[in-house]
C-alpha cells in the first residue's frame, strides 16, 4: 500500500468516527491490532463529554427522586386528610374505626410514596448510568453506580423521615404551649391509656370505647381515686362499662377533668349532672345545675322533670313544679306531656295549685290515655279507656268542680265513669245530695291561693303603747261573720300575733247561718262546726304587711258557696298581740266581693277592729 492509499484510508476512518458519536470503548488498541484513529486529546474530550452527560443525568436522577418523594408525601397527606374528614363526618360514632382507617391509608400513601420514589430513582439512575457508560466509559459507569446507590439511599431516608413524622403526629404528644393544651391533647387518647370506658352512642345502639388515664381521673374525683388506688383497687389496665351514659356526655366529662373545659348543652346537661354527682365533682355539678335552672320553662318542664326526679335534686324539682303550677295550660299542651309515665301523671293530678279549669285538665288526661289505647303489641285490639287510666287517676279528677253542662257533654259520654258514678255525680249537681260521692274525695277547685286583708291599718309596736295591744282572756272567743258573692274555697285564716310569741289556738268554722245570738249561751242550740282545729302556733313577721302573725290552715279546704254565711270563731291563749283597725264592711279581692258582719264576740272583735287579719282562699277557675 502506497502513501496515498494509507492517507485515504485514514480519512475514511475519521469520517466513520464522526458518523458514530457513541462508539464502544471497552476494546483496547492491543485487541484491535491497531492504534485508535484519534490521538490522546480526542480521548480526553470524549471522556469530558461523557462526564458532563453523567452529571446531567445525575441531576435528572435527583430531580426524579425529589418528584417521587413529593408525590408520595402528597398522596399520603391527601389520603390522611380524607380519612380525618371521614372521621369528622362520622361525628365520633366510629372514632376508633376512623382512626384505624386513616392510619391505614396514611401507611398505604407512605408505602406508595416510597415505592414511587425508589422506582423513579432507579429508573433515572439506570438511564443516567447507561448513558454515562456509553459516553464516558468506565468512569461514567462507576459514577452512575454511585449515583444510583446514593439515590436509593436518599429516597429511603426521605420515606422513613416522612413515616416517622406521621407516627409522631398521631401517637406522640407534641410540644404544647400550656399544661391545659397538653392535657387536652390526651383526652380520649389511647397513648399511655391504662383504663377504658365502654359507653353507648347517642342512639343507644352501638358501644363506643373511650380511653382515659387513671392518674388524671383520680386527681379530679375521689370516687375514681378509691376505684384505682384504694384498698380494693385492681392493678393493670381496666375496662369499665357504663350502660347508663352516652359517649358525647362522657367525653365532655373527661374534658372537664383533664383541662377544665366543658360544653354544657341541652343534650348533655342531664348526663353531666348525673356524672358530676356520681363521681363527686362539685364544681361541674354546680355548673350543670345552673345551666339546667335556666332551661326549665313551660315548654320543656315535662322533658326535664322525669329525668331529674331520681337525681335527688330537690331545688330543681321544686322549680319544675312551680312552673307547672303557674303555667299549667301551656305545660300540659306540649307533646312531652303525653310521654310521661303513670306515676308522674298521678303526682300532677294530686296538686291543688294547678292553674287550669278541671274540664281542660280532664281533656289532656283523656288524650294521654288515648295515646296508649292501641299500642303496637296489642295486635289491633283496642283497650278500654277506663282500664288505661286506672282507678287512682280517675279518683284524682275533680268532676264536681266542673259545671253541670261540662260534665254531661264532655265527661259522662267518654266511658271513663260507669253508670253508677255518672248517676251519683248528676244527683250532686241537681241538689239531691249535699256531698260528692265518697270515692271522689276532692270537691274543691285547683288554682292559685289568694289572701283577702280586711283591715286598712295594723297596730304598730313603735307607735301604740303596750296597753293598746290585743289581749286574751281564758275561754273568751273572737268571732266574725262573712259571705261572698261568688263561690270560693277557704284554705285558711291568718291571725294576729306578736314578735317571737307562741299561742294556743282553737279555731272553728260554722257553715250554717245562725240567726240568734242566744246560741252563744246555749251550745246545744248551735250546729256542730264544719271545721275545727287546735294547736300551738309560732308568730312570724308578714313579709308584705309588716306585722306579726301566723296561718291556721284549713285542711281539707272548706267550700263556701255564694250568698252563704260563714262564721269563724277563735279562742286564743298567749301574750298580747297586734290587731287590725279600719275594717271594711265590704271589699273586692281577686274578683270576689266579700261582706263582713259583726258576730257576738266576748273578746271584742268586730267587723271594724280586732282579730282575723286575712282570709286565705282560692277562686273557682
Amino acid at each position: 500500500m502506497n502513501q496515498g492509499e494509507i492517507t485515504k484510508a485514514g480519512c475514511e476512518d475519521d469520517r466513520i468516527g464522526e458518523k458514530e458519536e457513541v462508539q464502544p470503548t471497552n476494546l483496547a488498541p492491543a485487541e484491535t491490532g491497531e492504534e485508535s484513529s484519534g490521538d490522546g486529546k480526542d480521548v480526553g474530550l470524549r471522556r469530558a463529554k461523557g462526564r458532563e452527560v453523567g452529571y446531567r443525568r445525575r441531576e435528572d436522577n435527583i430531580e426524579g427522586r425529589k418528584e417521587g418523594r413529593g408525590e408520595g408525601r402528597k398522596e399520603g397527606r391527601t389520603k390522611g386528610r380524607e380519612g380525618r374528614e371521614e372521621e369528622t363526618k362520622e361525628g365520633g360514632k366510629g372514632g376508633k374505626e376512623g382512626r384505624k382507617k386513616r392510619r391505614k391509608e396514611e401507611r398505604e400513601g407512605r408505602r406508595e410514596g416510597r415505592k414511587g420514589g425508589r422506582n423513579e430513582g432507579r429508573r433515572k439512575g439506570r438511564e443516567g448510568g447507561r448513558e454515562g457508560r456509553e459516553e464516558g466509559g468506565k468512569e461514567g459507569t462507576n459514577e452512575g453506580k454511585n449515583e444510583r446507590k446514593k439515590g436509593r439511599k436518599e429516597g429511603t431516608k426521605a420515606s422513613m423521615a416522612s413515616e416517622i413524622e406521621n407516627v409522631r403526629r398521631t401517637d406522640e404528644p407534641p410540644t404544647r404551649a400550656s399544661f391545659r393544651e397538653r392535657n387536652k391533647f390526651m383526652v380520649n387518647n389511647n397513648l399511655l391509656s391504662d383504663v377504658t370506658f365502654i359507653v353507648k352512642d347517642s342512639d343507644g345502639d352501638k358501644e363506643i370505647t373511650v380511653y382515659a388515664h387513671k392518674y388524671v381521673l383520680a386527681v379530679g374525683s375521689p370516687v375514681f381515686f378509691t376505684m384505682f388506688y384504694g384498698a380494693l383497687a385492681t392493678e393493670g389496665a381496666q375496662e369499665i362499662h357504663l350502660p347508663d351514659c352516652d359517649a358525647d356526655s362522657f367525653k365532655e366529662f373527661l374534658s372537664f377533668l383533664y383541662c377544665d373545659e366543658v360544653c354544657i348543652c341541652e343534650d348533655t346537661v342531664i348526663q353531666l349532672l348525673y356524672l358530676a354527682k356520681k363521681y363527686m365533682v362539685p364544681s361541674l355539678h354546680e355548673m350543670a345545675k345552673k345551666r339546667l335552672h335556666s332551661m326549665i320553662n313551660a315548654t320543656s318542664v315535662f322533658e326535664i322533670l322525669p329525668l331529674i326526679l331520681h337525681l335527688d335534686e330537690d331545688d330543681l324539682v321544686d322549680q319544675c313544679w312551680k312552673v307547672i303550677d303557674i303555667d299549667t295550660e301551656q305545660a300540659i299542651n306540649q307533646d312531652s306531656f303525653y310521654e310521661i309515665e303513670r306515676d308522674l301523671l298521678e303526682k300532677v293530678l294530686e296538686r291543688d295549685e294547678l292553674t287550669i279549669r278541671e274540664v281542660n285538665l280532664f281533656g289532656r288526661v283523656l288524650d294521654w290515655a288515648k295515646v296508649r289505647q292501641n299500642p303496637p303489641e296489642s295486635d289491633g285490639k283496642e283497650s278500654n279507656i277506663r282500664d288505661i287510666l286506672g282507678e287512682k287517676i280517675i279518683r284524682l279528677l275533680r268532676f264536681s268542680t266542673m259545671s253541670f253542662n261540662e260534665f254531661t257533654c264532655l265527661v259522662s259520654t267518654t266511658g271513663v265513669l260507669n253508670e253508677k258514678e255518672v248517676s251519683a255525680i248528676t244527683q250532686f249537681y241537681q241538689g239531691f245530695c249535699q256531698e260528692i260521692p265518697k270515692e271522689f274525695c276532692e270537691s274543691f277547685p285547683r288554682g292559685k291561693i289568694f289572701r283577702c286583708n280586711r283591715f286598712s291599718n295594723v297596730s304598730d309596736t313603735e307607735v301604740l303603747p303596750r296597753k293598746r295591744k290585743w289581749s286574751y282572756k281564758r275561754g273568751y272567743e273572737d268571732s266574725i261573720r262573712f259571705s261572698v258573692e261568688a263561690s270560693i274555697v277557704i284554705c285558711g285564716i291568718r291571725l294576729f300575733g306578736f314578735e317571737r310569741a307562741s299561742y294556743y289556738v282553737e279555731l272553728s268554722i260554722y257553715h250554717a247561718s245562725r240567726k240568734s245570738n242566744s246560741c252563744r249561751h246555749d251550745r246545744d242550740a248551735c250546729h256542730l262546726p264544719s271545721f275545727s282545729t287546735a294547736g300551738i302556733f309560732q308568730s312570724e313577721e308578714d313579709s308584705t304587711s309588716e306585722y306579726h302573725g301566723f296561718d291556721v290552715l284549713v285542711d281539707p279546704p272548706f267550700y263556701l258557696k255564694h250568698n252563704t254565711d260563714l262564721i269563724v270563731q277563735v279562742i286564743m291563749q298567749g301574750p298580747k298581740s297586734d290587731f287590725g283597725e279600719g275594717g271594711k264592711m265590704s271589699l273586692d279581692c281577686e274578683g270576689v266581693r266579700f261582706h263582713f258582719e259583726n258576730e257576738r264576740s266576748r273578746n271584742g272583735t268586730t267587723a271594724k277592729i280586732g282579730q282575723f287579719a286575712e282570709i286565705i282562699f282560692k277562686t273557682d277557675l
